[in-house]
């Protein structure tokens, strides 16, 4: 029996089933409030309990599956220049409340 085409919701389905746990942990700790809201590979390390480099590794695995992407020259909220971070796409925050359950 074939299964059904489910769109884009299969594919979400799919990306949260084949996360791993290091990459389920970043995921869930990216902020979600902004879309415009960016962190440090820092910031990734210090909310995961990761070192700085496996911090990077994993979330540019979350970028190459669309639920991370990267950004640079980004600045705070005061103007102050802040680098590069990187923020949790659209459909990395669904696969995020998936994995959470809100």
């Amino acid at each position: 029996m074939k299964k059904p085409d489910l769109g884009p919701a299969g594919d979400i389905i799919r990306a949260a089933k084949r996360l791993t746990p290091n990459q389920t942990r970043v995921l869930v700790a990216l902020p979600v409030e902004d879309d415009f809201y960016f962190v440090s590979l820092d910031w990734i390390a210090h909310a995961t309990g990761m070192d700085r480099r496996r911090g990077r590794v994993v979330v540019r695995q979350l970028a190459r599956k669309g639920l991370a992407e990267y950004k640079s020259g980004l600045f705070t909220s005061t103007g102050a220049v802040a680098g590069a971070g990187y923020g949790i796409t659209t459909m990395g925050k669904i696969v995020a409340q998936i994995i959470v359950g809100d």
